[in-house]
């Protein structure tokens, strides 16, 4: 592949092409090798993330002993998927495996730190 193709690229405009094909009843066409793994891996990625989400809440209302809380700090969460999405857009790069890893970490940084902000300032605020 060059630098303007993927192997998912490739294959949708093949199978773009090979759907136009009238086949006889009983058989079809069906993708395998590589582009399956792919297929695969992005959907285990995606449900990674749901799970990814759902632990992070779950560990901030332990953190927080409230499940309220937790919501303003989730709310950073598609601002980091927002950012995420900008830089592949600005780069020309296209949503991959490894960009989805990326974004899990990203979205584990930011809850992260909008936490540490929330502890650190309702901490000095019922100092002061």
């Amino acid at each position: 592949m060059d630098d303007t193709h993927n192997v998912t690229l490739v294959a949708n405009a093949l199978m773009k092409e090979l759907n136009k094909i009238d086949l006889p009843e009983g058989y079809s066409i069906e993708m395998t090798g590589e582009d399956e793994m792919i297929a695969d891996a992005m959907q285990q990625l995606y449900l990674m993330l749901i799970l990814a989400v759902v632990f992070i809440y779950l560990i901030m209302v332990a953190q927080f002993q409230s499940f309220l809380s937790p919501f303003i700090i989730m709310f950073t969460i598609p601002l980091a998927f927002t950012g995420g999405l900008f830089a592949l857009f600005f780069t020309g790069n296209e949503i991959s495996v490894v960009a989805m890893i990326d974004s899990s970490c990203l979205q584990e940084l930011s809850s992260t730190t909008v936490s540490l902000w929330w502890i650190t300032s309702t901490s000095s605020a019922g100092a002061a």
